[in-house]
């Protein structure tokens, strides 16, 4: 698991971030340390969510970048144990398997927790969300996937 280190108000957290063009740029993401809806720092996912158009990346060489989101196709990356509160959301949701293709070609197929309303629970409602990137958790970890950066979305359920 990555190690997620504190760093004044933010946290670096160890990541490989795709971009749309196929470039793979590992690093550290920069997450707030704390977030005002719950207790705990903010989530990969939150800050892709996060209304921003770029966020910071440290490479192993001490530099940093600010990356376009509209330009990052995928991040991987692990984070620690549950946030407080997530599990009970986790268990409540709709867990659907998805097969995802990006526009590049490349397919990973997972699994997704749709944690809607009960009208609007299919799986079609979840990659249509409005937020810009999602979650889907594979074999090889968790994805976080621009909905822009995808070719077709196939429900495996």
């Amino acid at each position: 698991m990555s190690e997620i280190t504190a760093w004044g108000a933010v946290l670096h957290l160890n990541a490989v971030v795709t971009l749309a063009n196929g470039d793979v740029l590992p690093g550290q993401i920069h997450l707030q340390g704390a977030v005002s809806h719950r207790p705990g720092p903010e989530t990969p996912l939150e800050m892709l969510n996060r209304g921003v158009g770029f966020f910071p990346v440290t490479f192993g060489y001490g530099g940093v970048v600010f990356l376009s989101k509209a330009q990052v196709a995928m991040v991987t990356c692990e984070w620690p144990d549950a946030l407080p509160g997530e599990d009970e959301i986790e268990a409540a949701a709709r867990h659907v398997h998805l097969e995802v293709t990006l526009v590049t070609g490349d397919q990973y197929r997972g699994e997704a927790a749709v944690a809607l309303p009960g009208t609007r629970n299919r799986s079609l409602d979840y990659v249509n969300s409005l937020d810009p990137f999602f979650l889907l958790r594979t074999g090889s970890g968790p994805r976080l996937i621009n909905r822009d950066n995808v070719r077709v979305v196939r429900p495996l359920d």
